[in-house]
């Protein structure tokens, strides 16, 4: 028996009434989360393309250029469980109040005129751009019919790579344009968008059918039997693991380039760019792959064969080989995305606890996306980074531990499941 599919089907915990999108009418609500997705990382590359004009118009220097990601990465970090649970509540609702958080938070970076509200500008983005993987996970799984759920995961998890594209591609002629102001009031109507496309799913603005809503004692059992929960942790691993590969080579791949090889540091935003399109075109490929082999095979068969591509690259194989390698582990991280948030529904315990499951994990996640990239760094500031260092071996054999500690998560949760060990 195929361990993915063990135990009652989610969408018989959650009421036909609600298990219902299928067809285009899925495809275009799961194109509104994916968007919600898309927001995170508009939040976090945006602050590149404006470095210049923050420096020359507030004086900032890198440190505090980098805190005001640091607030952004912050505020997602902490609002992942109660966004969660909030969804278990509200339903698609809650995607009104992260969608006007952005709009908020964008507001007042366009009118701030001192670095502490440029600060607490970006923790207001940050609090409503926590919200796409946690509230789009437990959503897609409420809603979308059994059959188009590997599709709806995959265009949620290509969220990422189509924000990094629209952002490398469209905010820089904005900011060349308008500046700092410019940049603010391109991600305030971003938000504004988002609120007009909340309101065109009808599924999305209604409450969950479990209309006896639980209260917060209700929600916090919940979050408990989660964190207590073997098969739920270690899905919480598989994400953790996948999303810092993820994070880690965009992160630090055009600097690898630049490094290693000599490219210009102009060129940096078209490698990003790729990298987006490389994730874009690997997430449909793992949901198509996940709905013929079973989620748990694409993770393990995925991830094995990224620890192997993670080490390959920092081998010297000249610039083209070397980036070439780069796309193809980015693809393979990809196709595990879906699989990975799809798993969620397998071991959420009943439809009151599906909040408190993708809010947990979605922190996981989080945790991931800003441990990997800072653990590479420190290893590159140890080792060095000219060309004869080691400090880029070392970094990428990270990032290929990582993913094997996936493979290990997947193989226990196999071993778990075959066992008969509930959710």
């Amino acid at each position: 028996m195929n361990p993915d599919s063990r135990g009652p089907d989610p969408a018989s915990r959650q009421g036909p009434q609600e298990a219902h999108l299928s067809g285009r009418t899925a495809d275009a609500f799961a194109a509104v989360l994916l968007a919600f997705v898309a927001l995170q990382t508009v939040g976090i590359v945006m602050m590149p393309v404006v470095v210049p004009f923050l420096q020359d118009r507030f004086t900032l220097s890198d440190a505090q250029v980098g805190l005001l990601t640091s607030a952004f990465a912050l505020a997602v970090a902490l609002v992942a469980i109660p966004m969660g649970l909030a969804s278990s509540r509200w339903g698609g609702k809650t995607l009104y109040a992260a969608a006007a958080l952005f709009l908020a938070g964008s507001l007042l970076l366009i009118i701030a005129d001192t670095y502490q509200w440029m600060l607490a500008a970006r923790f207001v983005q940050g609090l409503g751009a926590g919200a796409g993987i946690p509230v789009g996970t437990a959503l897609i799984s409420r809603f979308v019919m059994p059959a188009r759920r590997h599709r709806a995961f995959g265009l949620l998890g290509a969220g990422t790579g189509v924000g990094t594209v629209l952002t490398l591609l469209i905010l820089p002629s904005v900011a060349k344009a308008g500046g700092f102001r410019a940049v603010c009031v391109a991600a305030a109507l971003v938000g504004a968008g988002l609120l007009f496309a909340v309101a065109s799913q009808r599924a999305l603005r209604s409450r969950p059918a479990h209309v006896e809503a639980p209260e917060v004692r209700a929600q916090v059992r919940a979050l408990g039997h989660a964190v207590k929960s073997g098969t739920v942790l270690l899905v919480a691993l598989m994400n953790f693991t996948v999303v810092g590969v993820v994070v880690g080579i965009l992160t630090w791949t055009p600097q690898f380039l630049h490094d290693q090889y000599g490219t210009t540091l102009a060129a940096a935003a078209y490698l990003s760019a790729a990298l987006g399109v490389a994730q874009i075109v690997g997430n449909p490929l793992g949901a198509m792959a996940m709905g013929r082999w079973g989620k748990s095979a694409i993770l393990i068969v995925g991830l094995s064969l990224t620890v192997v591509v993670m080490l390959l690259v920092p081998a010297g194989f000249g610039i083209v080989l070397t980036f070439a390698a780069v796309l193809v582990a980015v693809v393979l991280t990809g196709a595990v995305l879906p699989p990975s948030l799809a798993m969620v529904a397998d071991v959420a315990h009943g439809n009151e606890a599906m909040g408190a499951t993708t809010g947990l994990i979605g922190l996981f996640n989080l945790i991931g996306s800003m441990l990997a990239p800072w653990a590479f760094g420190a290893l590159l500031d140890a080792l060095g980074t000219a060309p004869g260092d080691s400090g880029y071996t070392a970094g990428f054999a990270m990032l290929a531990c990582f993913a094997l500690a996936g493979v290990a998560g997947t193989v226990g949760y196999v071993f778990l499941r075959r066992r008969g060990v509930p959710a």
